[in-house]
């Protein structure tokens, strides 16, 4: 009994550790551009079967890594909104998992 506690308790923390890694993970793999208006940007980065669109988990660590990525983007330290969200289906893998392009259209005027 003792030892299938303790393996939970490891696989909990191991859960909770990728989790965390995936706010930088969004960064590393998205990317941002210049909108088409002054202070307005597109955000792309991703869904997958760990972290998917529609979860609002994920959502979350998703928000994290923008907030982060726009404290560090010209004219956007002192505030930002998002003015629309898209996700739209990339590819289906092999097991049937979808992975969808997520883009966030921001506004720091």
């Amino acid at each position: 009994m003792r030892i299938i506690r303790k393996s939970a308790a490891i696989a909990a923390a191991l859960a909770l550790g990728a989790l965390a890694g995936c706010a930088q993970d969004f960064l590393s793999a998205g990317n941002i551009e210049p909108g088409a208006e002054p202070g307005t940007y597109r955000w792309r980065t991703y869904g997958d079967i760990a972290t998917p669109h529609d979860s609002d988990q994920a959502e979350e660590l998703r928000l994290t890594a923008l907030a982060r990525l726009m404290r560090e983007t010209p004219g956007c330290a002192d505030g930002y909104r998002i003015t629309d969200r898209e996700a739209l289906l990339r590819q289906v893998t092999v097991v049937g998992a979808e992975v969808h392009d997520i883009y966030y259209s921001i506004d720091c005027r």
